[in-house]
C-alpha cells in the first residue's frame, strides 16, 4: 500500500497514471481538465479495506454497479473521504475518514478498492509513503530503511495505524509527529474522548491520541519528547528524556525524569492529568482552565505557562501559549514529536 509522490498540472477526465515498472504509485482520477484545484481520487495498487474506530459512515451502505459509480457519490457527499468498492458483491462504502486520519485502519482484502477523495492543490503534500510491518515507531520505520518524511501505515501490535514520520538530521531521525499546528484550520477544542482517540488528518493538523501516545511511551522502551516552536523570532527545540504518559485510568498524567533542558516552562505541567473542557482534571478550583484558555486539552496544573492547544492567532492567555518563548504572542507553527531511544 505505498504510493509515489507525482506533480502533474492537467489530467483528462476519469485517466489513470500507470505504474511505474518496479515502483508501487498511486492512481489518480481527476473529475476537471485542471486538477489543481478540483477534486482527484487516488488509490492504491493494493486492494484495501478501511476501518475506523467509531461510526465514521458517510452515507448507507449501497449495491452499485461500478467502481465509478460509487467514487462519484463520494465526490457528491460533503462528509465522504473516502469510497470502497467491492468487485465481487458490489458493495459501495462511502468514509467521513481516510489513510490520514488519526482513527483509521487498513487492512489487506482481495476484493476491497479504495478511492480517496482529495483537493490536490491542498491535500497532496505529504504523501502517504507505504505499510511497515512489524514496527511500534518511526524510530523502526527509518531503521528499516525508510528515511523519507510522511505518513506510513504503521503495524502495531494487532493495531494497524497511520503514523506521520520525521527526520531531523543533526536531531536525530525516525520522530514520531504526535501534535501539529501551524494554519488553524483544524478546532481544538474538542471534549475528552476526541483527545483519548486523536483527531485531525495526519497530512493536515492534528493530536494522535492520548490512548495511542499511552501504549507506545509504555511498551517497555524510552521515549523523548520534542518540541519544535516557531515564534516571531525563530525556531526553538525544547526536549525532554524519558517522556511518558499514563493509562486513562491515571488519566493520561504527564511523566519525564526531570530532565527539563530547555523547556523549564513545562515544570509547571509536569506531573499532571489531562484535562478537557467536559473532564476537568487541573489544581485549579475555582475554575476549568480548559474552559478559561480557548477548550482545548492539555495538563494544566494552575492554568500555567504552557498550552499548545489553544486557539490559533489569538495573542492573549487562549491562545497557543509558551510563555518562555513568545510571551503572550500565540506562537506562529508547533509541533510535538516523540522518538525511542
Amino acid at each position: 500500500m505505498s504510493e509515489k509522490k507525482m506533480t502533474y498540472n492537467r489530467c483528462p477526465l476519469f485517466i489513470a497514471l500507470l505504474l511505474v515498472v518496479g515502483v508501487s504509485i498511486e492512481f489518480i482520477f481527476c473529475l476537471s481538465q485542471q486538477c489543481g484545484d478540483d477534486v482527484v481520487f487516488v488509490t492504491t495498487k493494493n486492494k484495501v479495506d478501511l476501518r475506523c474506530d467509531g461510526d465514521c459512515k458517510a452515507g448507507e451502505d449501497q449495491t452499485i454497479e461500478s467502481a465509478e459509480e460509487c467514487y462519484m457519490k463520494c465526490k457528491d457527499e460533503v462528509k465522504c473521504k473516502t469510497s470502497l468498492y467491492n468487485s465481487a458483491t458490489k458493495e459501495c462504502k462511502l468514509k467521513t475518514v481516510n489513510r490520514f486520519s488519526i482513527n483509521a485502519h487498513l487492512k489487506l482484502e482481495s476484493n476491497w478498492r479504495l478511492y480517496e477523495k482529495r483537493l490536490c492543490s491542498k491535500e497532496t503534500k505529504i504523501q502517504y509513503l507505504g505499510t511497515v510491518y512489524n514496527a511500534k515507531s518511526c524510530r523502526d520505520v527509518y531503521q528499516k530503511g525508510h528515511s523519507e518524511d510522511g505518513v506510513y501505515g504503521v503495524l502495531r501490535g494487532d493495531k494497524y495505524r497511520p503514523m506521520m514520520c520525521k527526520n531531523l538530521g543533526e536531531r536525530s531521525n525516525g520522530w514520531t509527529v504526535v501534535q501539529r499546528r501551524y494554519n488553524g484550520e483544524q478546532d481544538f477544542a474538542q471534549n475528552w474522548e476526541s483527545y483519548k482517540n486523536g483527531f485531525g488528518r495526519l497530512n493536515g493538523e492534528f493530536w494522535y491520541g492520548n490512548q495511542n501516545l499511552h501504549e507506545m511511551t509504555n511498551d517497555g522502551r524510552t521515549y523523548d519528547l520534542l518540541f519544535i516552536v516557531e515564534t516571531a523570532s525563530g525556531y526553538h527545540y525544547p526536549l525532554f528524556k524519558g517522556f511518558k504518559i499514563k493509562s486513562e485510568n491515571e488519566l493520561f498524567e504527564f511523566k519525564d525524569n526531570n530532565n527539563w533542558g530547555e523547556g523549564m516552562g513545562m515544570l509547571y505541567h509536569y506531573g499532571r492529568a489531562f484535562s478537557t473542557y467536559d473532564k476537568d482534571n487541573d489544581a485549579y478550583s475555582e475554575n476549568n482552565c480548559s474552559e478559561m484558555l480557548g477548550s482545548g486539552g492539555w495538563w494544566f496544573e494552575g492554568c500555567g505557562p504552557v498550552n499548545l492547544n489553544g486557539l490559533y492567532g489569538v495573542d492573549d492567555v487562549r491562545g497557543i501559549r509558551w510563555e518562555r518563548y513568545a510571551g503572550t504572542k500565540s506562537l506562529i507553527s508547533i509541533e510535538m514529536l516523540i522518538r525511542r531511544r
